[in-house]
């Protein structure tokens, strides 16, 4: 097991982008050493079978049934980045290769290469086991009960971390190492994610992750806010400053981050303001702040004769992004009220709004917030609006990966006591109504496919201590501990489902590149719930079956071979000849008796 003295904590950099841990008061000096043209802190983010498998043909698949072989996996790397992974439990025992674990914070990397050191490894986290219940889904054996994975046959890589961006993104490393090391192809499944960032795929993060997923098929959950307000946008047809709202907590806090983007790197202005909901009226407000550099508490002495009502810090940070050439700045809220703003229970009479004055004509503005601590809303009569239209997570715009929805595959499981755990909220065979989406910035719909995902039974970490087991579903003995299944929902159960399926494709033909996989999937889906005019509803679900048809259906195309020429061919996946292509697209390009495939990119 190899802890913090490893000379090398993080990868190597990927072209111009490099993961690194700093001090944090030495962040200021290390980029006014000069040659940074941009970067970004590490921020925390959040850990976005039976029936599942019988509903994707996934059984029949494993046994070959109407196919010309069957497929588990075998022969592909399956590795997930999460935290709460369990290596003994009897779904992943003998068939983990590697383990990873990063604590960024604490400079700290713990491996375990060796099936000993395997054997001797407990948990990363004894309070979550979300990265067993992926790792099950994605590529856990069928114990005798009904709840395997998709891939079982695959090898897995586990690596976890304090789900930092730059813990991810080096797990997402060890996966790719390893398969490299092995000369076999890779599935990487994160089911994590975070509504903050400008949502079409330009930050540090994504193109990180978009030079992975041409290493391996990366699968990334959509997010779990479908049906929160976590988005706000106006288009300003003047001048005129428009405000939303900050809607606070369950306690009554207002806590997190509100992050807001122009269209282009027109500036605005920003000020707080206490609204009255009775009279539709501003009560007091800060004066009008440029967003764009670093700023001092809002509440600071800006808002005279309001201390009765609210108290804290709101601070601000902001500028053009180098990445996209868009104005933006983050809000940081650490707010509390007082009885007279919580006098009305649930929804007092004055709430805190974000005023944002823009600088052109026909300026658009958007906000996200975290879904897991604040909602957006509007304001009478104003022309910003909240959506769950711009509900999907920023990690799932980045280019080249698969971001997933979920599906509704079932509602009733039964309970380890023989009582049967039914959750209404789930209508079996519709697209959940959790499930986030959106039209990213740069015009994409996502997510790009749907899977199963609620409510999926999988593995649960045998270490952690939540107590009692949440909707524990079946149980096993093994070396003198107490296994688990637990049944959970979500986008986190539906990405690894998508991976699986990546990896039976793979084992059927391991020359598919990432893009391939990708394509074939959105192509070969099922679009029975498809519907173009609602934007919660515009991909097709998973269809595991007709994806191996499309693989078997490439590999039987007419021979292309020319032998004794010099000059390149081109081909279409048809086998139909191309001269010098130009349109977007996968193709065949031969020389001699030279066969590859290529992709042009729009």
């Amino acid at each position: 097991m190899v802890s913090p003295g490893r000379a090398q904590l993080l990868p190597p950099p990927r072209d111009n982008l490099l993961l690194a841990t700093v001090p944090s008061d030495k962040i200021d000096t290390a980029i006014k050493q000069g040659g940074i043209l941009s970067a970004a802190a590490s921020r925390p983010l959040s850990a976005s079978l039976d029936v599942a498998r019988t509903f994707g043909a996934i059984d029949a698949i494993h046994a070959g049934t109407g196919a010309t072989a069957s497929y588990n996996g075998s022969g592909v790397i399956a590795g997930m980045t999460d935290t709460g992974f369990d290596p003994s439990h009897p779904a992943f025992r003998g068939r983990v290769a590697q383990i990873h674990h990063y604590d960024l914070q604490q400079g700290i990397y713990l491996s375990a290469l060796s099936q000993p050191e395997i054997e001797d490894w407990t948990t990363d986290d004894t309070e979550n086991f979300h990265a067993s219940h992926v790792a099950g889904i994605l590529a856990g054996a069928d114990c005798g009960n009904g709840y395997g994975g998709i891939a079982p046959g695959a090898e897995i890589v586990a690596t976890t971390s304090r789900l930092t961006e730059a813990g991810i993104l080096a797990g997402v490393e060890d996966i790719i190492d390893y398969a490299q090391s092995q000369g076999k192809p890779a599935v990487v499944n994160i089911s994590i994610g975070s509504e903050i960032g400008p949502h079409d795929g330009t930050d540090l993060f994504c193109q990180y992750l978009s030079m992975c997923a041409e290493d391996a098929v990366i699968c990334i959950s959509a997010g779990n806010a479908g049906e929160n307000n976590v988005c706000a946008t106006a288009a300003f047809d003047d001048l005129t400053p428009r405000s939303f709202t900050v809607n606070r907590t369950p306690t009554g806090a207002v806590d997190g981050l509100v992050d807001i983007w122009s269209d282009d790197d027109t500036p605005f202005d920003i000020r707080l303001e206490l609204y009255d909901f009775d009279t539709r009226g501003i009560i007091a407000a800060s004066e009008w702040m440029r967003a764009d550099a670093t700023g001092a508490n809002l509440l600071d002495s800006r808002i005279p004769g309001t201390e009765s009502i609210v108290w804290g810090s709101v601070t601000y940070a902001g500028g053009v992004d180098t990445n996209n050439g868009r104005f933006n700045t983050a809000l940081s809220f650490d707010v509390n009220r007082s009885e007279t703003l919580a006098q009305a229970g649930p929804w007092s009479r004055y709430g805190i709004t974000v005023g944002v004055r823009p600088s052109r004509s026909g300026q658009k503005v958007t906000a996200w917030c975290e879904s897991s601590k604040l909602t957006l809303g509007h304001v009478p009569s104003n022309s910003f609006r909240e959506t769950t239209d711009g509900s999907i997570s920023n990690l799932a715009t980045a280019h080249g990966v698969i971001s997933v929805g979920a599906l509704c595959s079932r509602n009733i499981t039964p309970g380890i006591d023989g009582t049967d755990l039914e959750w209404s909220y789930f209508t079996p065979g519709q697209i959940g109504r959790f499930s986030s989406y959106g039209t990213t910035a740069d015009g994409r719909s996502l997510p790009m496919i749907f899977a199963p995902g609620a409510m999926v039974v999988a593995p649960y970490n045998s270490h952690c201590t939540l107590s009692p087991i949440p909707d524990a579903v079946a149980s096993a003995s093994a070396g003198g501990r107490e296994y688990h299944w637990v049944a959970c929902g979500g986008t986190s159960m539906s990405s690894p489902f998508v991976a699986g399926v990546a990896a039976l494709w793979l084992e059927a033909d391991p020359t598919l590149t990432p893009a391939e996989i990708a394509e074939i999937a959105v192509n070969t889906a099922d679009n029975d719930l498809v519907d173009t005019a609602d934007p919660r509803r515009r991909a097709g679900t998973i269809d595991a079956t007709a994806g191996l048809a499309e693989i078997a259906r490439r590999s039987s195309l007419p021979s292309v071979d020319a032998p004794g020429s010099s000059h390149p061919q081109y081909f279409n996946l048809q086998g139909i000849p191309v001269a010098n292509p130009t349109a977007p697209g996968i193709y065949i390009v031969k020389r001699g008796r030279s066969t590859k495939k290529i992709r042009i990119d729009g």
